[in-house]
């Protein structure tokens, strides 16, 4: 072992009985709980950000594709899309409103047409349809709305639409169709909860008309190219379409949540740094107190470098010992709270009922490589100190 290091432990240790003196142990708590926190906190707001795109990409398309002018979609645009290979599939969507009436009841609501065989594999909330239910004149509302409407599987309802009309001896009247009632689909958002109905892709060009809103929705391989996609897209369709991705739609939630994360890991690396200070005031301290011994280890020929090297490794044993059992006790906790949930935080409508966790062992590395450095740089102000420290003069004291 050499003299640098042995003496760095004896002066970590001090007069004590325990490994550390008291002012130590202070300072390896201190980069522990605040690396500990960081990684909690960071790894929560990555589970937390996951949980959200998660759930709402479980109601909505990655992309989708509006016509600006009432311009059809037609077979190069579809071409276009089933050549890129990043796009999973994509299906055509007739938007339209309307009046839901069931004997007594009636209620506003949106008319989706969709082809549900293509549509379940966009809008994974979808998928406990069977595709027949759309066949035949059948409709599918949610299960709010079909207890509003007090609605059992093969009642007839009737649709008229509220944007189209057709001439008949008495005037314009509203379109007209009836359906009959399939089944009903669970929406925890509360737009789709009451005011949603999905109809086959045909029985909703009858009831729209020209009215209808076209578009096109499109499920991407990855979720997180959709930036990528939706500027490939515009560029060669052009202005006459608009693209509008999912993640422009809830960009509010999404930067805010930014936002907060990182406002909350600077609030902790403030923790940190505050330890850091505390360590590099405690080693001035120690500076002071064991100058009569560095006054000595100079007159006996130790090179300055090596005592600058006693401190140099007090800080970076502290800021290991510290940064080193957060990151393991860390990534230990998030584990078993992955694994075994451990933490129960139930939130209605974001499909989760315990502390969702996004472990990263990058960043447990970068914030122990980062806690190091700062150390370094904060032991060796201390250092400086010693080069006042005169041997013939502490010799004569």
């Amino acid at each position: 072992m050499n003299l640098p290091f042995f003496l760095a432990l004896r002066y970590l240790k001090g007069n004590n009985k325990f490994f550390f003196n008291f002012w130590s142990t202070f300072s390896v708590l201190g980069i522990f709980f605040g690396v500990f926190s960081i990684l909690v906190a960071s790894s929560f707001m990555g589970g937390l950000k996951q949980v959200m795109i998660e759930t709402l990409l479980q109601k909505k398309p990655h992309i989708v594709i509006k016509s600006q002018q009432g311009k059809e979609f037609g077979e190069d645009i579809e071409s276009l899309l089933a050549k890129d290979s990043r796009i999973a599939t994509f299906s055509s969507v007739i938007y339209t409103q309307g009046v839901l009436k069931a004997g007594q009841f009636s209620q506003g609501i949106l008319v989706c047409g969709i082809d549900l065989a293509k549509q379940k594999k966009i809008l994974p909330f979808l998928k406990v349809l069977p595709t027949k239910n759309l066949t035949n004149n059948k409709i599918v509302v949610s299960s709010n709305l079909q207890r509003k409407l007090n609605l059992f599987a093969g009642d007839k309802v009737y649709l008229y639409s509220t944007q189209n009309t057709q001439n008949t001896a008495f005037g314009k009247v509203p379109v007209a169709a009836r359906f009959k009632f399939a089944s009903s689909y669970k929406a925890d958002d509360q737009v789709l909860a009451e005011n949603l109905v999905y109809v086959s892709l045909e029985a909703a060009k009858k009831i729209a008309g020209s009215s209808a809103e076209k578009r096109l929705e499109i499920h991407l391989l990855d979720a997180y190219q959709v930036e990528e996609v939706s500027k490939t897209l515009q560029e060669k369709l052009g202005e006459s379409y608009q693209i509008i991705s999912w993640n422009q739609e809830d960009k509010a939630i999404y930067d805010s949540l930014k936002v907060e994360a990182i406002a909350l890991n600077f609030v902790l690396f403030l923790i940190i740094v505050l330890a850091i200070f505390n360590m590099s005031g405690n080693f001035l301290r120690l500076v002071n107190e064991k100058s009569g011994e560095i006054g000595v280890l100079k007159a006996m020929g130790i090179q300055e470098k090596q005592i600058k090297q006693i401190f140099i490794y007090c800080g970076l044993f502290i800021a290991g010992l510290g940064a080193g059992a957060g990151v393991i006790l860390a990534n230990g906790f998030l584990y078993i709270q992955q694994e075994y949930q451990l933490i129960s935080m139930p939130i209605q409508g974001l499909g989760f009922d315990s502390l969702p966790v996004d472990v990263s062992y990058f960043t447990g590395l970068y914030t122990f490589v980062v806690v190091l450095l700062v150390s370094l740089i904060f032991s060796y102000y201390p250092c400086l100190r010693l080069q006042k420290v005169n041997p013939i003069k502490v010799i004569k004291e």
